[in-house]
């Protein structure tokens, strides 16, 4: 049997940008790229629920990014028609980067877009250990790809100060 885990969350990171809603909302790839979150917690909780890092990579070395897996995960809705309830499941995608978004801070993939996984996590995880590292957060769709915030030495730099 599974125990619940709780948490208690010390401070919480969001970029002042989206936060006062600086961005115009005609610049939809700029509120994108403004479009995460981070939680510091109390304790690590990392050896009871799996681990996951902060990936954050500069610009100019992207293409290490370019040839791992990534993954996203999230809550995604299930409409149970038997029942005429909704219910909500983990699931996770697979897909790769096909293209980074430069000045942007974005970068696309080809993780599956089901409704619920907007705001997922996207990570790599590491072949020689049981460890994940996040690289951004999914927040839409662009043309046939999924579009993600890319958590860059930049974003670290706001997020670590």
């Amino acid at each position: 049997m599974r125990h619940l885990l709780e948490i208690e969350v010390e401070d919480v990171f969001a970029p002042e940008e989206y936060i006062n809603h600086e961005i115009r909302e005609k610049e939809e790839n700029d509120r994108a790229n403004h479009d995460y979150a981070i939680l510091i917690l109390k304790k690590s909780t990392g050896t009871e629920s799996g681990y996951f890092g902060l990936h954050a990579v500069a610009a100019n070395h992207a293409l290490i990014l370019e040839e791992k897996e990534i993954y996203a995960r999230g809550y995604p809705e299930v409409k149970m028609k038997e029942e005429n309830s909704v219910r909500f499941e983990q699931r996770e995608e697979m897909g790769r980067i096909i293209e980074f978004g430069g000045k942007k801070g974005l970068f696309y993939h080809t993780c599956s877009s089901s409704p619920g996984l907007d705001g997922s996590a996207v990570y790599y995880k590491q072949k020689d250990s049981n460890k994940s590292y996040v690289i951004g957060v999914q927040v839409g769709e662009y043309k046939d790809y999924i579009k993600a915030c890319w958590i860059t030495n930049e974003k670290w730099q706001k997020i670590y100060d």
